[in-house]
């Protein structure tokens, strides 16, 4: 369960056999809502509301820290269906997606972005299609067509839901710092395409707003999950027009199951908005949004905050490295299982960093982010007992060679190899 009551991290599979594809659990809708309410909004509307809680760090093993909580909000039917159905009869008669590699997981990313602050900027960073001549006008239209259907929806309901529920991040920091929806994109998943999109953090946005373009055991099973920070997932029952809000503290992604009885015909599409801190979406004012929790001790926001903190303001390139590795380790001491697996890799040279090269050190980290269930975890650990492997046997006989499969650190590695899987890892997977 990934409720606030969720307990321990999974250590041991006991199957009794190697894992199989037909082990894996199949989705879970999350139920454990806190509470449910309507709320006026400021433009007037009324809107239904739903509040969840998911565990992030949990210190079982450690009594003197309090377990790290992020909380979410699903609004029920915040955009029309008849809306929707317009924006899916534009949407499904267009085929130029994006298909550059996904910056979380480096799948196809079969997107388009209807709104950012660089769209048709002649940029390194920007989309392939948003600077072609061949694509530029027929996206401008496209856009233009969406806009007119989204922008009543983002001015009545959702940005004024942003502002009512994140009142400190959002509208209380002065003028020109008012929360902004200053990226607008839209996502598809589709059977025999894209079906996934790797857990992960939004810390690059202060909101994040999913708008569900697809019917949940209808058009697509599984979707949009909520993940412990120790690999246990409930899915988000999402109906078109249904819309999950969230900051950079909840762990999620998703994994699109094909629906049974039309399994061809599965498809998911999403509406995604990554709010910021700046009126004009042209601050970023990131190095703050974590720096505060990250102070108190929070190894989330440690965590957080040292992707951030190298653009503070007059910090030198050496104490942002400083404080970046120091960062992650606070946060790894304090159950982050995110900042453990990033410490091992730099002791592994994997990472930039000041540390040195170490097998011993990362390995003692990789099993902090083990003890507290990560997957990365895991699968790092399972990759240094290969590594172990191999070095071994390389120098003897092509005889001893053949039975490198026997060796008890190749069952540990399955053994890490399996619990990783069954949190839903995909290199997991793929490794097995």
């Amino acid at each position: 369960c990934t409720s606030s009551s969720s307990s321990q991290s999974i250590l041991s599979l006991d199957l009794g056999r190697p894992l199989r594809p037909t082990d894996l659990p199949q989705p879970v809708p999350f139920t454990a809502f806190k509470s449910n309410f309507t709320i006026t909004l400021s433009s007037g509307i009324e809107q239904d509301v739903a509040t969840g809680v998911v565990k992030q760090i949990n210190n079982f093993d450690n009594p003197t820290r309090d377990d790290v909580r992020a909380h979410f909000a699903v609004l029920s039917s915040a955009v029309k269906r008849s809306s929707i159905e317009q924006m899916l009869e534009l949407l499904q008669s267009y085929n130029d997606w994006d298909d550059d590699p996904d910056t979380v997981d480096g799948m196809t990313s079969h997107e388009m972005f209807v709104d950012s602050p660089e769209l048709y900027q002649s940029k390194e960073s920007i989309k392939f299609r948003d600077v072609n001549p061949e694509f530029v006008p027929a996206r401008k239209e496209l856009r233009r067509k969406l806009t007119e259907i989204m922008s009543p929806y983002l001015d009545q309901v959702i940005t004024p839901m942003v502002h009512a529920r994140y009142p400190d991040a959002c509208t209380d920091k002065g003028p020109g710092r008012t929360c902004t929806p200053c990226y607008s994109l839209i996502r598809k998943y589709k059977h025999g395409q894209r079906q996934s999109h790797a857990m992960h953090h939004d810390a690059h946005a202060l909101v994040t707003v999913v708008v569900s373009l697809s019917d949940y055991d209808i058009n697509y099973r599984g979707g949009l999950y909520v993940s412990t920070g120790f690999g246990q997932r409930e899915f988000m029952a999402l109906n078109k027009g249904d819309a999950v809000m969230h900051q950079a503290s909840l762990l999620h992604g998703v994994q699109v199951y094909d629906v049974k009885d039309n399994p061809t015909e599965t498809e998911r599409w999403s509406w995604i908005l990554w709010y910021k801190d700046s009126s004009t979406c042209e601050d970023d004012y990131g190095y703050e949004w974590f720096r505060e929790c990250a102070g108190e001790g929070d190894a989330l926001c440690q965590h957080f905050h040292a992707t951030k903190v190298g653009a503070t303001p007059g910090i030198s390139n050496d104490e942002a490295s400083r404080r970046v590795l120091e960062l992650n380790m606070e946060a790894a001491d304090g159950g982050s299982g995110i900042s453990a697996v990033k410490i091992a890799r730099a002791y592994l040279g994997q990472l930039p960093s000041a540390l040195p090269y170490d097998v011993r050190r990362a390995m003692e980290y990789y099993m902090k982010a083990v003890m507290v269930g990560n997957p990365d975890g895991h699968y790092g650990m399972s990759q240094m007992l290969l590594k172990g492997v191999e070095s071994e046997y390389t120098a003897q006989s092509s005889m001893m060679q053949l039975k490198a499969w026997q060796d008890e650190l190749v069952k540990q590695a399955v053994d890490h190899l399996e619990i990783a899987a069954y949190a839903g890892h995909a290199f997991s997977m793929f490794n097995l």
